[in-house]
């Protein structure tokens, strides 16, 4: 459990977009407005993307919009969530990463390449490319793109996988 609580925390950090020490809504706009400043999308494009990273944010990170997540509640709703169904945990963590996934795929071509990864990051307040593009590289990409469910299935792997041996190239672009 140390193990996922180490990955986790590496999460939250992530999730702290506007580096104040906790996640709250604050997190979710600054998400959305740094995404959307980085992508030149119709009005109704940028209402859809507002409105999906609203609902992510309020599904899968915050109860909701008016709460603030310490660190410490945070590893205990995963702790929790982990230890009572695990299989039921993996499926959560698989929507919640096929979903901002896909909300961010503004091309809808199912591909990532190393400019929207970096994009992505980004957005969730990393502003040092030098490891994502690295944890790119690691995914072996395939004509400068990744497909889009692989890139979800390592996001699953970070937040679900207690087996320090396996490779694990989310971890490591935030080590």
């Amino acid at each position: 459990m140390d193990y996922l609580k180490r990955k986790w925390t590496l999460w939250y950090k992530s999730l702290d977009v506007n580096h104040d020490g906790s996640v709250s809504f604050d997190d979710a706009q600054e998400c959305q407005r740094k995404f959307l400043e980085m992508n030149q999308l119709t009005s109704e494009k940028t209402e859809q993307v507002r409105a999906d990273v609203e609902k992510w944010w309020t599904t899968f990170i915050l109860p909701s919009k008016d709460a603030t997540v310490t660190l410490e509640i945070f590893l205990e709703r995963l702790e929790d969530e982990y230890k009572s169904d695990r299989e039921a945990f993996v499926q959560k963590m698989n929507t919640c990463f096929s979903t901002i996934f896909n909300v961010f795929d503004t091309n809808a071509d199912r591909e990532i390449s190393v400019d929207e990864q970096i994009m992505y990051f980004k957005a969730f307040g990393q502003d040092n490319e030098k490891p994502f593009r690295q944890a790119f590289v690691l995914m072996e990409p395939k004509n400068d793109t990744i497909p889009l469910q692989q890139v979800v299935n390592a996001w699953v792997q970070f937040t679900t996988c207690d087996d320090e041996t396996k490779k694990d190239v989310i971890k490591e672009s935030f080590e």
